[in-house]
């Protein structure tokens, strides 16, 4: 039997999803970024943010997605005390994003003594975890799928960090609202007979009803027994949900799906 791992968060601004809306690089998957970049600077290791990557993910084409989203780009190169005092409004965002990754980071590390074939990272934006997991498990593959823009910029700037890309890393470059998912997975070498890890992070909340489903029957109906997601989700009763006066919604990326009560295990 699979396995749904859960994270609810209530978040005082939630900017960032990774889905596939924007016809440029996502702006969201920047603003996440830099959230986890600014929180990995907190001195204390009891609340540091632990994606140290995420600050070199950031260069300029992506620092500029930045631009007029509160002050998160001039807050980069600050410590992280001015940081947070500079996003004023914001700084909710930078804990939001320290508990989910915290939690998902926990959740894969225990997947990976598992002996876990593949990870797949539904919507992955600038998800630094097959870097910083490499060497946990090194024969473990990494899918991480997106929209063809934001996988573009991504890899650009992977190569010229490191000069070339890992080679445990499978892109699979889709449109989510016409492509077929098993079928892409299936051709950059997705095993149903693996067991997987899938990991599903700021996506949920901005997708319909029916595609929020539609991606979980997907996991259980091609999941190897002893795989496992793990999602964060808001409830149905949060304020930016279906609200089109919402923050978000205003940004152009509104929330469309809120989990019924406590039916997030259902």
């Amino acid at each position: 039997m699979w396995r749904i791992r859960n994270l609810a968060l209530v978040a005082v601004l939630d900017l960032f999803t990774q889905c596939a809306r924007p016809v440029g690089p996502s702006r969201t998957s920047a603003i996440a970024a830099a959230a986890r970049a600014i929180g990995a600077k907190d001195r204390d290791p009891k609340f540091r943010n632990p994606d140290y990557l995420a600050i070199r993910l950031l260069g300029g084409r992506e620092r500029a997605l930045l631009e007029g989203v509160g002050r998160f780009r001039s807050a980069l190169d600050l410590e992280f005390g001015p940081a947070v005092e500079e996003l004023g409004a914001y700084r909710g965002i930078v804990v939001s994003v320290l508990l989910r990754t915290k939690h998902i980071d926990a959740v894969l590390a225990q997947m990976l003594t598992q002996q876990v074939g593949q990870v797949v990272v539904l919507g992955a934006g600038l998800d630094s975890r097959a870097c910083r997991f490499a060497n946990s498990s090194p024969n473990t593959v990494f899918f991480e799928v997106d929209q063809p823009a934001t996988q573009r910029a991504k890899i650009w700037r992977l190569q010229e960090i490191f000069g070339t890309t890992p080679r445990h890393v499978r892109y699979v470059s889709m449109d989510f609202t016409s492509d077929d998912l098993l079928a892409k997975l299936r051709r950059a070498g997705f095993s149903e007979t693996l067991t997987t890890m899938f990991i599903w992070e700021g996506v949920s909340m901005y997708l319909t009803a029916s595609a929020a489903e539609a991606t979980l029957t997907f996991v259980r109906r091609h999941s190897a027994p002893g795989s496992a997601i793990v999602f964060d989700y808001y409830s149905d009763t949060h304020p930016s949900v279906n609200n089109p006066l919402s923050l978000v919604a205003q940004l152009g990326e509104p929330m469309l799906f809120g989990v019924p009560g406590d039916k997030a295990a259902d």
